[in-house]
C-alpha cells in the first residue's frame, strides 16, 4: 500500500511530529485544538500548579492555556501551552493579562498596569543538545539534573516520554473534564 492509496479517501489531515526513538507525540499541527494526552503529561510535570503569579491551585485542576491564542493560529505544543486554572484562564483571555512564554519553561506575565511578574516552571526540561552526526548513535538517557527524579533526557523541552519506572500522572478526559475555551 501506497501513500497515495491511504490519503486518496482522506477528508483531511493533520501534521503530527512524533519522537522517532519512543514514538511519543512531540507536537501537534495547529489545527487540533487538544492536546494529546502525552502533551497534557508533559505540561502537568513542568507546571505543576496554576502559572498564573501567586496561584497555587494544583495542575490537575487547570486548563491547558493557548499563550498565543489557538484561535490566531497559536500551535498546540509546549512552547506555547501554560496551566491556568479556571478563573485564571478567564481573567487571562477577559480580564487585560498576557504572558510570554519562554523556552526554559519560564512565563512573564504582563498585568493590564503593565506591571511585569515572573513564574518559574516546577521543572526545567534540559536543553537540547547539538545534532548527532549521521551514521553514529547517542543515548536517549543520561544521569544528570533538571527534573525532580535526577535523569535529564537529551530530547530537550518538547520531550514527552518518562523516564521507565518514572511515570507520569494519567490525564485522561474524564466526566468532570471543564470544555476547552
Amino acid at each position: 500500500v501506497t501513500t497515495r492509496q491511504l490519503l486518496a479517501g482522506a477528508t483531511c489531515l493533520t501534521r503530527v511530529l512524533t519522537d522517532p526513538v519512543t514514538g511519543d507525540v512531540r507536537a501537534v499541527d495547529g489545527t487540533s485544538y487538544r492536546p494529546p494526552a502525552a502533551l497534557r503529561r508533559f505540561l502537568q510535570a513542568r507546571d505543576g500548579t496554576c502559572r498564573f503569579p501567586g496561584c497555587g491551585r494544583v495542575v490537575t485542576g487547570c486548563d491547558n492555556d493557548h499563550v498565543q491564542d489557538w484561535a490566531r493560529r497559536g500551535p498546540t505544543t509546549a512552547g506555547n501551552l501554560l496551566n491556568l486554572c479556571r478563573h485564571h484562564h478567564r481573567l487571562k483571555h477577559l480580564g487585560g493579562w498576557s504572558a510570554t512564554l519562554h523556552p526554559d519553561g519560564r512565563a512573564t506575565w504582563r498585568s493590564p498596569r503593565a506591571r511585569t511578574y515572573t513564574t518559574e516552571p516546577a521543572w526545567t526540561p534540559p536543553p537540547t543538545p547539538p545534532p548527532t552526526p549521521a551514521g553514529t548513535t547517542s543515548s536517549t538517557r543520561t544521569a544528570g539534573t533538571g527534573s525532580p527524579n535526577g535523569k535529564t533526557s537529551p530530547d530537550g523541552p518538547d520531550a514527552l516520554a518518562p523516564l521507565p519506572g518514572q511515570g507520569l500522572p494519567s490525564s485522561r478526559p474524564g466526566p468532570d473534564d471543564p470544555p476547552p475555551f
